[in-house]
């Protein structure tokens, strides 16, 4: 949940912990863990989770069923550009290269409209990042 009125992301946390605590937690599956910020916070989220798990990549889900879709869309393109590119690659000295940013935004770009062709907008569009 990516955006700078914290009203609103309180607004869109309270959506989303609706529809977990409605459709996924009286089934059995865990609660999903929210990156909600914008992408300076997002991005410190998965730094500091990679740091402290050691993951090399990650599974997202962004859930659309809550969002108007051109605020969704707006969201999954402002992660592709902005956050993406941060995971890119890891330079030499240990900060994140912007050397093939647009390599990860284009791909994904890609792999969203091909993929919003054919999704319901309740359904969850779940890009892979992979981390060096």
């Amino acid at each position: 949940m990516l955006g700078n009125d914290p009203d609103r992301l309180q607004s869109i946390k309270a959506d989303h912990d609706w529809y977990w605590n409605t459709f996924f937690l009286p089934f059995g599956q865990g609660y999903a863990n929210c990156l909600i910020g914008d992408v300076d916070g997002v991005s410190r989220q998965i730094e500091d989770a990679q740091k402290r798990l050691g993951f090399t990549e990650m599974w997202l889900q962004f859930g659309q069923g809550h969002l108007d879709p051109e605020e969704n869309e707006e969201m999954l393109q402002t992660f592709a550009e902005k956050i993406f590119p941060r995971f890119s690659q890891k330079a030499d000295d240990g900060t994140w290269s912007e050397r093939t940013a647009s390599k990860w935004a284009v791909r994904w770009a890609r792999a969203r409209r091909e993929t919003s062709a054919v999704s319901s907008p309740t359904c969850s569009t779940t890009p892979r990042l992979e981390m060096p």
